[in-house]
């Protein structure tokens, strides 16, 4: 795939919001996976970025896929990287119970730090947190269960036209 420049406003229509929605959902995939590998051996404030972003384009994703008119600006505009915002979004859309009380307060120290950019560069909260008292593995659980379950539900049309044109992992 080529890079390519795109003058003027258009509508991809259902095919090409298809393949944006597929676009975010494989690189919320990889953003997951890299904080599964780096987690090993790498600095745990990059890890829960990693995640974090992996939860944000996931999510959207899945937002995208369900009604991409709906929320296409929606997700610009009002819920932006606000990641408590996005999981009340996505509980509303698909009928999803409260998250346990767990769940919530390590949703709520994620947010906190990765809405407003304090895991991806330095600041004061480097030296007062300790990453790793930073609970997430609720968080993360509830993200590969997301994934097992929408994997084979993409839609077969939008999957076959990213492979065609290299857009796929």
């Amino acid at each position: 795939m080529g890079v390519a420049s795109i003058s003027g406003v258009g509508r991809p229509g259902r095919l090409g919001n298809g393949l944006v929605a597929l676009s975010m959902y494989d690189k919320g995939i990889g953003f997951v996976g890299a904080a599964m590998v780096v987690g090993k051996h790498g600095h745990r404030y990059v890890v829960l970025h990693l995640l974090c972003q992996g939860l944000e384009l996931l999510g959207k994703s899945f937002l995208l896929f369900r009604d991409y008119n709906k929320y296409d600006r929606l997700l610009r505009k009002h819920i932006g990287h606000d990641l408590e915002k996005l999981v009340h979004t996505l509980g509303t859309e698909f009928g999803l119970g409260r998250p346990s009380k767990a769940f919530a307060n390590e949703m709520k120290q994620l947010n906190a730090l990765y809405k407003n950019h304090r895991l991806r560069y330095g600041s004061v909260s480097d030296m007062m947190i300790d990453p790793r008292s930073i609970p997430f593995r609720r968080v993360l659980g509830r993200l590969k269960a997301a994934i097992r379950v929408a994997n084979p539900q993409l839609p077969s049309d939008v999957v076959r036209t990213a492979a065609d044109l290299g857009m796929r992992p």
